[in-house]
């Protein structure tokens, strides 16, 4: 097996279910020992839950490909309001920042809905 894709409705909460703060860091971190695995690619890491140990453990680990999908979904503050989001623009820009500080090279993907109810072209 060369690649390992770890994708769930937000990858982030791996763990949490049991009370285990810190497990998706511990998974990559265990994941990048096993011998003939290449690349550890994670999808869905939701910007409202993507911790520090993660970012590190992306960053430490080799195999763990510099990939993050954050769906950030609108970046209008009111819009977001709208659509029952716990983020603001702020909170998005800041999380961008601490993602390129602590994960050199990352690149990002990200999904963004248009036309929702109640937007303008403004």
């Amino acid at each position: 097996m060369k690649e390992i894709l770890l994708i769930s409705q937000d990858t982030t909460f791996y763990g949490i279910d049991r009370q285990e703060r810190g497990a998706l860091a511990r998974l990559l971190r265990e994941l990048n020992a096993v011998d003939g695995l290449e690349w550890i690619r994670l999808l869905y890491l939701y910007p409202t839950t993507i911790d520090d140990p993660t970012l590190a453990a992306m960053a430490d680990c080799e195999k763990v490909c510099k990939y993050i999908d954050l769906p950030l979904q609108h970046a209008s503050n009111p819009v977001l309001k709208r659509m029952k989001r716990p983020g603001t623009r702020q909170k998005y820009d800041d999380l961008l920042r601490r993602i390129r500080d602590r994960v050199p090279g990352v690149a990002l993907r990200t999904t963004f809905i248009t036309g929702f109810p109640g937007e303008t072209d403004a």
